[in-house]
């Protein structure tokens, strides 16, 4: 099991069911192309569990939609949600996968454990509450 932080490159080549879902995930045309037109100062934390299938669900399906185009730092949590920083502490995270979505570096929303319609449809939203 991983605690701290994890580079999607570590993510992907050690944990064979998150690979698995990265590579089977397509994102829509729609959805790239609302990716390409978010805020450049955009970020998203997320908080997950290697041990965790939502996180397995979710989390690929995130890094495929994002790609590059948006900074991602992964901090992978332990059974009991934490980790050797305790930013999921102080961030009061208790359920995993939690998306946090910041834009100039203050916190827009969160999405916990499954988004309401896509990740990238609610980041979208969040988005658009804040412009």
């Amino acid at each position: 099991m991983a605690t701290g932080d994890i580079t999607v490159k570590q993510l992907l080549s050690t944990y064979h069911t998150f690979n698995e879902e990265y590579e089977m995930f397509t994102l829509s045309n729609k959805d790239a192309d609302l990716v390409k037109s978010w805020p450049k100062n955009m970020r998203v934390e997320v908080f997950f569990g290697t041990w965790c299938h939502d996180s397995e669900r979710e989390v690929p399906r995130l890094l495929k939609a994002m790609n590059d185009d948006v900074a991602i730092k992964l901090i992978a949590l332990d059974y009991e949600k934490t980790e050797p920083l305790g930013r999921a502490v102080e961030a009061e995270i208790q359920f995993t996968p939690t998306f946090l979505i910041f834009l100039d570096n203050k916190l827009i929303g969160k999405i916990v454990e499954r988004p309401s319609v896509s990740l990238v449809e609610d980041i979208n939203i969040l988005i658009k509450k804040e412009a």
